[in-house]
């Protein structure tokens, strides 16, 4: 997460993911708390920095400079209005949807 080009945090949801293989991913953040979990795992937190303002975009798959793109598709996204706790991302992240 950037915020004016200053580093806010920096999570990773793991290893870098098979080809043609299916991966379910949980997400949250506000001021000071950021979670991400991956297939049912323990959420890695960072629990300092800001949100920016006036967002435009969001890379999802992507490193903070663009690069290493996601190369696949993503068959759903589910949006929740507010920060969820590690234990429901990891639940999440565990879940199977269709």
């Amino acid at each position: 997460v950037l915020d004016a080009s200053a580093s806010q945090a920096a999570i990773t949801a793991g290893s870098a993911q098979s080809a043609n293989a299916a991966r379910t991913f949980a997400a949250g953040w506000k001021a000071n708390d950021f979670g991400i979990s991956a297939a049912g795992g323990s959420a890695t937190t960072d629990v300092s920095g800001t949100i920016p303002t006036g967002l435009s975009h969001i890379r999802l798959g992507a490193t903070r400079a663009g690069s290493e793109q996601f190369f696949g598709h993503i068959a759903q996204m589910i949006h929740f209005p507010k920060k969820l706790t590690s234990a429901q991302l990891q639940a999440l992240s565990g879940a199977t949807f269709t």
